[in-house]
């Protein structure tokens, strides 16, 4: 084999070679590339990840009066109430967050302007010359130790609002939760923040589907799942403005 020979097989070689990792690290470029998109994908469904956290530093907020309702796009907020339940001996305490707004027929009937009518008032016997009317609401949660056991939002309505029953209620497994202590023993000591994921619209404005909010836990008696099924609101309504001596104005 001639000097020029053996330098022409050299120069094959070094090409075939060079086309070789080539052709490697374009396909390694391909893989490192469908990895990437597959964890974007992941990240995407994860970047809600549920979690409680201690801050001892909690202060009460003027917000703690407040539900905020959004869909990403547009926010509204409601009036609302706090009451807490604790059960000292499991360390369990029962955090339900009071709140109302119109009826479905009403809110498809009101201008944009006329929903800030909530009904929380009248949750609070605050029109005892007025019917008591609209869809009231119920976040509950069930905290022992560190962890979240329930978080369920019941609602009732004084018209058959949700599939022909006056009852709904769906279980929230989105949470972000920061609260004061995880000793639950003495109520006024616990104050916290929220932000949730609702499986379904909470029913103020179309897709209002993140609420959040805060609230200072007091001691006082909170309305069970049961309970709020078999509620009677007119029956309730006549009984409590007949026993301030308050005939219902129609």
């Amino acid at each position: 084999m001639t000097l020029i020979n053996v330098i022409k097989l050299i120069l094959l070689f070094l090409f075939l070679f060079s086309c070789i990792s080539e052709n490697k690290n374009l396909n390694l470029s391909k893989d490192i590339k469908t990895l990437s998109s597959e964890n974007l994908k992941s990240n995407k469904k994860d970047v809600f990840k549920n979690e409680i956290v201690l801050d001892t530093f909690l202060k009460t907020k003027d917000s703690n009066y407040f539900l905020n309702l959004s869909n990403s796009s547009y926010s509204d907020s409601i009036i609302s109430f706090c009451n807490c339940q604790k059960d000292i001996k499991n360390n369990i305490i029962k955090i339900q967050i009071k709140s109302g707004i119109p009826t479905k027929s009403e809110l498809n009937n009101f201008k944009s302007s006329d929903k800030k009518g909530n009904r929380i008032f009248q949750l609070l016997g605050l029109n005892r010359f007025k019917r008591v009317k609209g869809q009231f609401k119920f976040l509950t949660f069930t905290l022992k130790d560190k962890n979240a056991l329930n978080i369920e939002l019941y609602s009732k309505s004084t018209e058959k609002d949700y599939n022909d029953s006056d009852f709904d209620s769906m279980l929230i497994k989105k949470y972000k939760l920061t609260i004061s202590t995880f000793d639950y023993t003495i109520a006024s000591n616990i104050i916290g923040e929220f932000d949730l994921r609702l499986p379904k619209e909470f029913g103020y404005f179309k897709n209002d589907t993140i609420l959040s909010g805060s609230f200072n836990c007091n001691n006082s008696l909170i309305k069970t799942k049961e309970y709020l099924k078999n509620w009677n609101i007119e029956e309730w309504n006549e009984k409590r403005n007949s026993n301030v001596g308050f005939k219902i104005k129609k």
